[in-house]
């Protein structure tokens, strides 16, 4: 199935209903099980992202796995969203950018991620405080928002200046066997940065290499993790978000804060 087919094709048909009115963003994604080649057509500010885990290992003679599992467990309680909006306000804290690499307040011995290779800025690495534990992610691919200027994304509409299927991104990338797929609208990607996307990825991850759980019960729980943490950026008038760095770059003024969608 081609995806810009399928919207052109929900296109036309929508638009034979003429009591229909108003406007939304389109993000369609197929993926060929067969040749692992993942299609989209893309427009407006809705979108995707890819998460790999590309290397996991743990010392076996130095941790048991009722200890790994433990650490695991230990990671899935980090709210790092949470422990951002706390800091941002406390009054002697000062904001960071959504893009630096994971920290936490929390004293849990897995909460620290860095850089790795710094000529590869896209691969971060988790590890335990005794330096036991190890797993390695990289962001394989991320859609740019498709907008006419900052907050006014392109759109299909019922008005007759309205954007068309045709203006979307169309896209091809290649992905592999338990990889990642993040799909969301404005609302999650305007309030939350890459990383802190990752960081529930990581946690679905987890929560299947460590625990045992399936992929549909992992994945649901980082969904709803997803939603709420995205909601609680939203609301806050203090945090640095991808927003709010876009809002100060193009504005050329100060502005923090999530954005309400």
């Amino acid at each position: 199935l081609d995806p810009l087919d399928l919207l052109v094709r929900g296109w036309d048909l929508l638009k034979k209903n003429s009591t229909v009115a108003g406007s939304c963003t389109a993000c369609i994604v197929t993926l060929d099980r067969n040749t692992g080649r993942l299609r989209a057509a893309n427009l407006g500010d809705s979108g995707f992202m890819i998460v790999r885990v590309i290397h996991f290992e743990h010392e076996r003679s130095l941790v048991s796995r009722l200890a790994f599992a433990q650490l695991a467990k230990e990671f899935r309680t980090i709210d790092r969203v949470q422990d951002r909006l706390d800091a941002d306000s406390s009054p002697s804290s000062s904001s960071s950018s959504s893009s630096s690499a994971f920290s936490s307040s929390s004293s849990s011995s897995m909460s620290a991620l860095v850089e790795v290779h710094a000529e590869d800025a896209q691969v971060n690495l988790l590890k335990s405080s005794n330096g036991n534990v190890t797993v390695r992610f990289e962001i394989v691919y991320r859609t740019a928002p498709l907008e006419h200027t900052l907050g006014h994304p392109k759109q299909l509409g019922h008005h007759p200046n309205t954007d068309q299927p045709t203006d979307s991104e169309e896209i091809e990338v290649e992905v592999r066997c338990g990889d990642f797929i993040v799909m969301g609208t404005d609302g999650l990607f305007d309030n939350l940065g890459e990383h802190e996307i990752a960081h529930r990825v990581v946690q679905a991850y987890l929560m299947m290499s460590a625990e045992g759980h399936s992929a549909r019960s992992a994945c649901g729980t980082a969904s709803r993790a997803l939603v709420s943490d995205a909601f609680k950026m939203s609301t806050s008038k203090h945090a640095s978000t991808p927003f709010s760095i876009a809002a100060s770059e193009e504005l050329n003024l100060v502005y923090s804060g999530g954005k309400l969608d």
